[in-house]
């Protein structure tokens, strides 16, 4: 995760999905996904892919770098001015300090794709991020079902692909900061892909890493979150939701066990104990990363 503020140079297109986000070139030649303040998902889901991909990143999960982009009003910078389609209207996006997440690859010169077909799936290197994901989807009240990208992972001899974990946005209810305990949301569209993985296994380990997370670690993920993002009373908001989710981690086994059931998967073994909480949550779109196909095989892209 970077502090580091960089220019947006060039507006390339929008990209789909509710938060209505751009890909962008930046003054450091790189590609991101840019998401900006005052998106019809709400400036909030910006709060929520930073303390997500934090917590994500300490779990060696594969997900994008984020940057703070800024957008200047300049006359230097190409392509068409960045806008939110609101109806009939198109509103211009105010100048300021925005979300950027990295792209994996460039994305004019390799393909990155929605989803693989199911005779390449197997060949995806982190596929047991997959099951580690669903812990932590479902630890942080994932509304939406988990968003992943592939690109060829070019370290290995033989055909491979990796996958991105990208789109946390809709965690803790997206905007609404509050938890639902649904087993729908939070799971891979594809759920064939947990039975071609050791899901029961990966989901014990992430749990008993999970353990040791402490709420001060919890609280930490919002250090460097840019002021211009919080609403009058939105830090005392993550206090109290960094209290649930702390005593959250004692219900987490149940919560999986239930999910792993509906996935038709072996059940985990049930804790010694566990405590209930009763949280709420709403569901809305998402964003995907799109490019032009590359030079991978038999590619699928939505």
């Amino acid at each position: 995760m970077s502090c580091q503020t960089i220019d947006i140079e060039r507006i390339i297109r929008r990209m789909r999905g509710g938060s209505q986000a751009y890909l962008v070139q930046g003054s450091d030649r790189k590609f991101y996904v840019a998401k900006f303040v005052g998106n019809p998902q709400g400036t909030r889901t910006l709060i929520n892919e930073w303390i997500a991909t934090q917590i994500f990143r300490r779990f060696g999960i594969t997900t994008p770098d984020l940057v703070v982009l800024r957008l200047e009003p300049s006359p230097r910078r190409t392509g068409t001015a960045p806008t939110f389609s609101i109806g009939t209207r198109e509103l211009p996006i105010s100048a300021g300090l925005h979300l950027g997440s990295l792209c994996p690859v460039h994305p004019d010169k390799e393909a990155i794709y929605d989803f693989l077909p199911a005779h390449l799936i197997g060949k995806t290197a982190n596929l047991a991020e997959f099951a580690k994901v669903l812990v932590l989807d479902t630890f942080l009240g994932q509304a939406d079902s988990r968003q992943a990208v592939f690109v060829r992972d070019r370290s290995r001899r033989e055909l491979s692909f990796r996958a991105h974990f990208i789109d946390h946005g809709l965690v803790f209810g997206g905007s609404n900061w509050k938890i639902d305990d649904l087993a729908g949301p939070s799971l891979y569209f594809d759920r064939k892909i947990y039975s071609i993985i050791d899901t029961a296994s990966h989901c014990e380990e992430a749990i008993e890493s999970l353990a040791s997370v402490s709420e001060d670690e919890l609280r930490a993920t919002v250090r460097d979150v840019p002021t211009e993002w919080f609403g009058p009373t939105d830090c005392d908001h993550l206090v109290q939701l960094f209290s649930i989710l702390h005593r959250r981690r004692e219900r987490i086994h149940t919560l999986i066990s239930e999910r792993l059931e509906l996935l038709a998967l072996n059940i985990m073994p049930k804790p010694n104990r566990c405590r209930d909480f009763q949280l709420e949550a709403e569901d809305f779109p998402t964003v995907k990363f799109e490019a032009p196909l590359a030079d991978s095989p038999a590619p699928v892209v939505s």
